[in-house]
């Protein structure tokens, strides 16, 4: 089954007071943009890039540069950062013909290439997603199950409390389903804003997912280090150790 993967990349590094977007930040001799396109490129048939205007110019001519006839890839544009969710939608028009969708975040390297790979050859029904987990002190987010059934998603963000330990995302989903489009233009409707971001997140798209009668198959990881992406300046400095 082909796969298509979804990377939100209209981030403008604006708390690292960067003057490039942070896709393209250097880690080691790569940038993140090529450590993401490393992770997926033997699994994903096609990759979209959501970009903001600011950017779009500089991320395209990097790509053709140097992954012309490479890779199959697409850009399209977030005009207004309102929030994850809202970046996958932007890209909803090039899923229709796809029954499988990767949604990889594009600070996200922490995630490894064979996490990756295993996940991909996971095969699920229809209506459900693969959720790959770490067990995680302090979480920032936080996925509560009750008997496998995904029954709550906690985000310090928006002021939720989460427990001491729990389950963090690696920020990379994988969907199924020939409608996955339509789910997200029914959510988008609803226009759910977050308590303190006023943002439309994509988490509680899953816990809506969750409760349309989605399977949500959580599987465990123990790398810690794969929830984490880069957020910060002391981020860029702990993974160029780590990919040194």
């Amino acid at each position: 089954m082909k796969m298509i993967t979804i990377i939100p990349a209209a981030g403008k590094g604006s708390r690292m007071k960067l003057n490039i977007p942070k896709i393209l930040i250097k880690i080691g001799k790569k940038r993140i943009i090529d450590l993401l396109i490393d992770k997926i490129k033997n699994v994903s048939h096609k990759i979209i890039f959501v970009v903001n205007k600011k950017y779009k110019n500089q991320i395209k001519d990097y790509l053709d540069q140097n992954y012309k006839n490479k890779i199959n890839y697409s850009i399209t544009l977030q005009n207004k950062q309102l929030g994850m969710f809202d970046a996958v939608y932007c890209a909803s028009s090039h899923i229709k013909n796809y029954k499988k969708i990767m949604i990889l975040w594009g600070d996200h390297i922490g995630v490894q290439k064979k996490t990756i790979n295993e996940i991909c050859r996971k095969k699920s029904k229809p209506q459900s997603l693969i959720l790959p987990l770490v067990l995680k002190k302090k979480p920032y987010v936080e996925y509560k199950f009750y008997k496998n059934k995904l029954i709550k998603i906690n985000e310090a963000r928006e002021g939720d409390i989460c427990n001491k330990s729990g389950y963090s995302d690696l920020g990379t989903f994988i969907f199924f389903s020939k409608n996955f489009s339509k789910f997200l233009i029914k959510f988008k409707k609803k226009k759910n804003l977050g308590k303190i971001t006023k943002e439309q997140n994509f988490l509680p798209f899953i816990f809506y997912l969750s409760k349309n009668k989605w399977i949500i198959k959580k599987f465990i990881f123990k790398n810690r280090i794969q929830s984490d992406g880069i957020n910060l300046k002391k981020d860029i400095k702990k993974f160029k150790t780590i990919y040194k």
